[in-house]
């Protein structure tokens, strides 16, 4: 299996009900960030585009103010409400903590934006808008109105020009595709996007879209399409405490680290062996079923030490 890129969608990636006053990726993002760095599937990247980036920064924007007018238009009525409260004895007070106006928050959010890309963009790529000389092909669909681009009505989008996002998205994800020998996967939830035909977008490239509504979706569809197995619920489990506290208990040694995680098939049921190392250097499997019930540990000559 050669190097598959995966890229992401706003409408994939995007917090719905979000706190406007912290950027983030949601759960999808982060379920297929830990699917590949705990099961050491380098081969994968997680591609996004940078008007995604944009277009998830804009949104912040866009609610905020939203939200400030609601609020203007509140003002009289507290007033009068935060009156009649203090005459009864309660103590009533807002305090804006973070910003004040629509300038401020701009700034407050940039800040929160940058530091939050900066430190996740170990585990993506970021792909820059089309080159110029690709908008002729984005001014062509839209005058062919071929999809993305269209005439008519489709949900919330009525008009002939409606894709416009859609179509810089493919651009660029053509372009990368030039430059990049990969399989590729497109994940968006946008069914004009996953109903093009991506073998004559992507001329010499094998790849799909494919929709995600929950973090387990995309990691099913990679798995049953490239038949891999999924252990990062188990690499999780054996950063918790209790996992930790439990070796600990018996061997009166901490885990300084995960080294690995194997599933493997013994006496007909499937075993997971975590191999850990410790904190004298020693090197430990511990032997887990697949509930996450403890078996035993063995040490590097998988000789068991131990047994529950």
């Amino acid at each position: 299996m050669g190097k598959i890129d995966v890229f992401l969608d706003t409408n994939v990636i995007e917090i719905q009900n979000k706190k406007l006053f912290k950027f983030e990726f949601n759960g999808i993002y982060y379920k297929l960030r830990n699917f590949i760095t705990y099961n050491n599937y380098n081969n994968f990247k997680i591609i996004i585009p940078q008007i995604v980036l944009d277009e998830m920064y804009k949104h912040y924007i866009e609610e905020y103010e939203s939200i400030q007018k609601k609020l203007e238009n509140l003002n009289d009525s507290y007033s009068a409400i935060k009156a009649d409260m203090i005459k009864i004895g309660y103590d009533v007070n807002i305090t804006k903590n973070r910003y004040a106006n629509i300038d401020e928050y701009k700034k407050y959010i940039k800040q929160n934006f940058d530091k939050y890309i900066l430190e996740e963009n170990k585990y993506f790529e970021i792909i820059p808008y089309p080159s110029q000389d690709k908008f002729y092909n984005i001014i062509e669909r839209a005058i062919q109105k071929k999809r993305p681009f269209f005439f008519g009505g489709n949900n919330d989008k009525k008009f002939s020009d409606a894709g416009f996002k859609d179509v810089v998205l493919l651009e660029s994800i053509k372009e990368k595709m030039e430059e990049d020998y990969a399989d590729y996967i497109i994940v968006t939830n946008d069914n004009i996007l996953n109903g093009l035909n991506w073998n004559e977008e992507i001329d010499d490239r094998k790849g799909k879209s494919t929709n995600a509504k929950s973090d387990i979706d995309i990691i099913e569809f990679i798995c049953n399409e490239y038949e891999l197995k999924d252990m990062s619920e188990y690499y999780e489990f054996s950063k918790e405490e209790y996992f930790k506290e439990k070796i600990k208990n018996v061997l009166d040694l901490s885990i300084a680290e995960t080294l690995d995680i194997e599933l493997e098939e013994y006496d007909d049921q499937n075993i997971i062996k975590i191999k850990c190392r410790l904190e004298n250097n020693k090197n430990i499997d511990v032997i887990l079923d697949e509930t996450k019930e403890f078996i035993c540990i063995m040490d590097e000559n998988d000789e068991i030490i131990y047994q529950w």
